[in-house]
């Protein structure tokens, strides 16, 4: 009997043992998690991340690469797109956090500003009993200035107009152009449009309802009544609409004879049937191809036996370090002489080119002296220059000019806003422009809302405009002329 008390004593003591050994085991197991977790996710610094976004950056560079690195995907038509095979190694891209704006693409280490933005910024749908479909603002399509987003917010006030019309039941041809002009200042460089709108009644009711669209999804736009037959809005307290309303249409200005319009097409040889699509159209459309596309080289000899403009879209640096310009970019760090290395291997990837503009490069071309080594080598080939201008302090079209190289400069943006009616009046704003200067450029990009809008236009050609390709337009003047742009 005592050999088994004592064997059920000893029985007890080494289960309370094993007991806090176990317990002691999972407690040191919960800490090696959560400080796991921490190195995780603990966010990573502003100052951290300018030096991490891109793989490889050179120390005390903005955003620069180490020469023969690849970045890290590309934005491409509103999804993220990895790009072709490499021989060097590249770190897939991955969606931001839902704080940001849709469709965007992460660089590995990228900082993520965790205040979210205006809703309305985006063009989120409104809580309108309306049924009407709401155009959608892609922050992507358009780099805007720093901090100072005026040609986005100009294109969201044209698309809030346009819904207001379409909600009390009026056609968009109520709206006419009377006058576009390019306003500009030290920070901000904006089209302003004088308008008419053909109104019989109902005027107090059209403009509450603007109102109420500009302060939901324009909060930095305001509309004033200056006198009952017109309108005023202004963004950021600078004036960039006025609207005169009249019950009869508006007298025809003087255009000038022998107006010619060109328009681009970014992002080009992603795909084929974008392709064909495009070239359906009867206008000579320029084709805009990105070089380490899948369908660069086939685009380029569809285009080219089409008997339209190719174009090499040249990625650039951004000053948005969470979009990556896809591979082989010329990047804020880089030495002169993998800048020219990198414009080669781009301008071999896209047969039968005859010009090249920026793809992104917001921050690049904002540097006249890391320009120059590009420049030398689309002069060598003999090509032309489109300054994209998706940086209102571009340097590119006044240095390629300065250089002696045809040079061109973009006018407008088509579909920052991603409704048809709304690129169409773009269009119509681009059209106005080349009467009233003889020549106009705008570009685009292969969405189907801009296809859409492309046939419309396509379709009702306004007289004394002749849709032409870049080649066919006047090259800008003298240098000193763009100081100012």
């Amino acid at each position: 009997m005592n050999v088994v008390n004592k064997t059920s004593s000893l029985l007890r003591v080494l289960l309370s043992h094993a007991s806090a050994s176990a317990l002691l085991a999972v407690l040191l197991a919960s800490g090696a998690a959560l400080a796991l977790a921490w190195v995780m996710f603990w966010p990573v610094p502003p100052s951290a991340a300018n030096t991490a976004a891109f793989p490889g950056a050179v120390p005390g560079a903005s955003s620069g690469v180490a020469p023969g690195t690849a970045a890290p995907g590309v934005f491409e038509q509103s999804r993220i797109v990895s790009p072709p095979t490499s021989p060097r190694p590249a770190s897939p891209s991955k969606p931001i956090s839902p704080i940001s704006p849709p469709g965007h693409a992460v660089l590995p280490g990228a900082f993520v500003n965790a205040t979210p933005a205006p809703l309305a910024s985006y063009g989120h749908p409104l809580d309108t009993p309306t049924k009407i479909i709401r155009p959608v603002v892609h922050p992507d399509a358009f780099e805007e200035a720093l901090g100072a987003p005026m040609e986005l917010t100009v294109r969201q006030v044209d698309a809030a107009l346009l819904e207001a019309l379409q909600q009390h039941g009026l056609p968009p041809e109520r709206l006419e152009l009377l006058e576009v002009g390019q306003h500009s200042d030290v920070e901000h460089r904006y089209l302003f449009q004088r308008l008419s709108l053909r109104l019989e009644e109902g005027a107090a009711a059209l403009r509450q309802t603007l109102q109420a669209l500009l302060a939901r999804q324009v909060p930095r736009a305001s509309l004033e009544l200056a006198r009952p037959t017109l309108w005023r809005i202004r963004i950021m307290n600078r004036l960039t609409h006025e609207i005169v309303l009249s019950s009869s249409r508006a007298p025809a200005f003087r255009p000038v004879e022998g107006a010619r319009l060109t328009i681009v097409i970014d992002d080009m040889g992603a795909s084929l049937s974008q392709a064909r699509e495009l070239l359906a159209l009867p206008a000579p459309v320029v084709f805009s191809i990105l070089p380490y596309t899948e369908h660069a080289r086939e685009v380029a000899e569809l285009a080219h036996a089409a008997g339209r403009e190719v174009l090499v879209h040249l990625p650039m640096e951004p000053v948005n370090l969470r979009i990556s310009p896809g591979r082989d970019a010329l990047m804020v760090g880089m030495d002169d002489q993998t800048i020219s290395r990198l414009t080669a291997v781009n301008l071999a990837g896209v047969p039968h080119a005859v010009g090249v503009n920026n793809h992104m490069g917001s921050r690049f071309t904002q540097q006249a002296e890391l320009t120059r080594p590009a420049l030398e080598v689309i002069r060598s080939r003999g090509l032309f220059v489109l300054d994209s201008l998706t940086h209102e302090r571009s340097r590119l079209a006044q240095t390629s000019r300065a250089m002696g190289l045809p040079t061109y400069r973009r006018d407008v943006f088509l579909d920052v806003v991603r409704d048809a009616t709304t690129i169409l009046h773009q269009i119509r704003k681009a059209e106005h422009l080349a009467l009233q200067h003889g020549q106009a450029i705008a570009i685009g990009h292969p969405h189907p809302e801009t296809f859409e809008a492309l046939r419309r236009w396509a379709a009702a050609p306004r007289p004394g405009i002749t849709a032409v390709s870049l080649s066919d337009l006047d090259v800008l003047a003298d240098p000193a002329t763009l100081s100012g742009q």
